[in-house]
Parts: C-alpha cells; structure tokens; sequence
C-alpha cells in the first residue's frame, strides 16, 4: 500500500481561496436581491457554475498535482486575475455583463485545460494522493 503523503497548504492557495471567497460575495450580493420576486437563472448559473466549479477545479489540480513550479504558481494567478476581473464586471443586467462573463468563460476553463494538460504526470505511478 502507498504511503499518503500530507502537503502543505502555501500562501498562493490561501490568497487564491480569499479572492474567491471576494468573488462570491459579490455574487452573492446580486442574489440576496431577488428580481420579481425570485432569484434569475442567469444569475444563479453565473454562481454555480462560473464561480464554484472553477474553483473546485483549481484546488483540486493545485492539491493533487502541483509541485509549486512557476507553471502552477502562475496558471493560479491568472485564474485569480481573471476571477476578480469577471466578480468587479458581474451585474444584474445581462447585456451589461455578457461580454465580461463569456471572457471570464473562455480563459479559466483554458488556463485549466493547459495545467491539467502539461502539469500532470503521464504515468499513473508519480500521482501523489491526499
């Protein structure tokens, strides 16, 4: 049986986790303000989907595969450059927010894409389990 390996948690993480804790209490903001009564679709996707899983995915890969090479410490940047740019441009109104959220859409999911790509190790011996 494999030996597990505890990582430590650096302060790349941590800073990553508090700009999305900012991230989603912005959001956050727009949905404990209900419109006609109920919380818009739009706006529920926009938490759900954009915020959470981008997320769950960073952590996931950073805890699983990262060895703290430049590669990872600057795709967790980026995803974090991104994540403040869509939360500061999020809105309400969609046609406001459109061109913002399909550009926030388009390069997280690629920047984590690439890390998963080139960042993990092809032979299934070298993954480190938590």
């Amino acid at each position: 049986m494999k030996k597990i390996i505890a990582k430590p948690v650096g302060m790349f993480e941590l800073f990553y986790d508090l700009v999305f804790v900012y991230a989603i209490s912005k959001i956050t903001a727009m949905v404990h303000h209900p419109v006609n009564g109920g919380i818009p679709l739009v706006t529920l996707l926009q938490f759900l989907i954009v915020v959470l899983q981008i997320w769950l995915f960073q952590a996931l890969y950073f805890n699983r595969y990262s060895q703290n090479r430049y590669f990872d410490i600057t795709g967790l940047l980026f995803n974090m450059f991104v994540m403040v740019y869509l939360a500061n441009n999020i809105n309400t109104e969609w046609r406001i927010t459109f061109q913002h959220f399909n550009l926030a859409m388009v390069a997280m999911p690629v920047d984590l894409i690439m890390q998963y790509w080139i960042g993990t190790p092809k032979d299934e011996e070298n993954v480190s389990t938590l």
